[in-house]
């Protein structure tokens, strides 16, 4: 009988573990307003490294914090792709009122 309990010993410390590692403080989805907080229009070339798919997602986590306000994003490479790209990452983040232009 001995043999059987190191299971449910074992799922039990599982969702112990889970549970005290999912619980943050910066999980909050809700911004703090700050004022004068920098704008910011994001120039990049999406496409050829991952630093600016990177420099993307620092921003939109800048903004859901309340510190920064993203005005707009600039693609300054050839292809529709990369624009199309960049509407999924700012639709996936939560951010597809953010609007974007290829140069």
């Amino acid at each position: 009988m001995r043999k059987f309990l190191w299971l449910p010993s074992a799922i039990l410390l599982l969702c112990c573990i889970v549970g005290v590692t999912s619980c943050s403080l910066d999980d909050d989805p809700t911004p703090v307003p700050q004022p004068d907080v920098p704008l910011i229009i994001l120039d990049t070339d999406i496409g050829s490294s991952t630093d600016d798919l990177f420099a993307l997602q620092l921003a939109y986590r800048y903004q859901d914090k309340g510190l920064c306000r993203i005005l707009g994003v600039v693609i300054d490479r050839e292809g529709e792709e990369l624009a199309a790209c960049t509407d999924i990452m700012n639709t996936y983040y939560g951010h597809a009122d953010i609007p974007y232009t290829r140069t």
